[in-house]
């Protein structure tokens, strides 16, 4: 081979090796996608669904590069929460937990499972270390601008510093339900009953969902409403009774058994009062889980 043609080879390879991970980000091109009817087919797959034939709503569109980029190769699983903040900042709950082996093939072998394989840290089979060159679970709690830019991540597994049971915080085992007051506080609950941990990593212990979690924004620990059950019984609710409202709150938060034969869509109100609710806090403001 040519001293060129080396040259050349190496300076790729080298580039490679530098830069794992990295896509070609393509230029802007308006004609090339009015030309393919992208467009057209994005509007007309999205929108608001199950209007009366007579009824007037806003129109709404899919926003495919909503949010922007993500940092660190993260990547996010199911979304258990959302939520538009006061200042119109978007907070994203979402459940790292969920992600399959390709999502999160960039986690490496750091721990084994119960025949002392290697496996990654939401128990995936990892013989030969990382899977591929994308991604990595982002953290829980995740605020955006209007425009998509992440302004703060934190919580979670991927971030376990920020609740800490020494200081009187269980993180749920299947996010769930995220509210913002508007002093800034984040509540944050859970709706797993967590009867069969996979035995992960990552996996919760400490029982079934029944807690709401207020941090601040930056993601400080503050305090916890509620608490966690046992594997083996059936996981406790936290239900916003008064959902419309009262003078002196947001509502008042009852603590309830979940009963297999509860009618299905009952008024959080009415289900309380017949299936043996206790007030635990009347709050200024609740997350609604």
């Amino acid at each position: 081979m040519r001293p060129t043609l080396l040259a050349v080879f190496g300076a790729v390879l080298a580039a490679c090796v530098a830069a794992p991970g990295q896509a070609q980000t393509p230029k802007p091109d308006r004609a090339a996608l009015a030309a393919t009817g992208i467009l057209e087919r994005l509007a007309e797959r999205t929108g608001v669904y199950g209007v009366p034939p007579t009824a007037k709503t806003p129109g709404f569109i899919a926003d495919a590069g909503w949010p922007q980029k993500l940092p660190n190769n993260w990547i996010i699983g199911q979304v258990g929460g959302l939520y538009v903040a006061p200042d119109d900042h978007i907070w994203v709950y979402q459940r790292p937990r969920t992600l399959t082996n390709d999502e999160a093939a960039l986690t490496d072998a750091t721990h084994q499972d119960k025949d002392g394989k290697p496996v990654d840290v939401l128990g995936f089979p990892r013989p030969y270390g990382v899977l591929g060159d994308c991604c990595v679970p982002a953290p829980s709690v995740m605020e955006f601008d209007a425009s998509g830019k992440l302004l703060r991540a934190w919580g979670g597994p991927a971030d376990p510093g920020k609740c800490r049971m020494e200081d009187g915080c269980v993180w749920p085992a299947s996010e769930h339900g995220i509210f913002v007051d508007h002093n800034g506080f984040v509540y944050l609950g859970g709706n797993s009953r967590n009867a069969d941990p996979n035995g992960s990593a990552w996996a919760s212990n400490n029982g079934a969902d029944g807690m709401i979690l207020k941090f601040t924004k930056d993601g400080k620990f503050v305090m916890t409403i509620g608490g966690h059950g046992s594997h083996d019984s059936l996981y406790i609710r936290l239900v916003l009774v008064d959902w419309l409202g009262s003078a002196t709150g947001f509502g008042r938060l009852f603590r309830q058994p979940k009963l297999e034969g509860a009618p299905r869509g009952e008024h959080p109100a009415e289900a309380a009062r017949e299936h043996g609710g206790v007030e635990l806090v009347q709050p200024r403001a609740v997350a609604e889980v």
